[in-house]
């Protein structure tokens, strides 16, 4: 069963026309924990960037898909993120490349190799 649920979100991330495609590391030593936490925390920040007090009141957030991995070490916690733009929004592709890099450097457990690059390699 649990095959099948994954096999399921894993079509459906890929039927996506996703625009962004995001790896993302943390500093070493920061725990699973820490690196769910950072990443919830650039997301709430981003979303409130765009829709304000309309994160909470009407439930908005930019679209995304986000997968944890560890690595072969078992500790190189990083994440593999599909996104869009918020549709609603009008801010060109760069522009919000800029600004999720930029938000991410920010964060105090952010790590150092971090890719924010266009996705060419859409499936649908």
């Amino acid at each position: 069963m649990r095959d099948e649920n994954r096999q399921a979100i894993i079509d459906s991330i890929l039927k996506t026309n996703w625009e962004l495609k995001i790896t993302l590391t943390f500093l070493n030593g920061i725990t699973e924990a820490r690196a769910n936490k950072t990443l919830r925390r650039w997301w709430n920040e981003i979303d409130r960037q765009f829709y304000g007090n309309g994160v909470k009141r009407q439930a908005k957030r930019a679209k995304r898909a986000c997968l944890f991995e560890k690595g072969k070490s078992g500790t190189n916690y990083h994440y593999h993120i599909h996104a869009k733009r918020p549709a609603d929004r009008n801010i060109s592709l760069k522009k919000y490349m800029q600004m999720l890099e930029l938000l991410w450097k920010r964060l105090s457990s952010a790590g150092y190799v971090n890719e924010f690059e266009p996705n060419t390699n859409n499936i649908a």
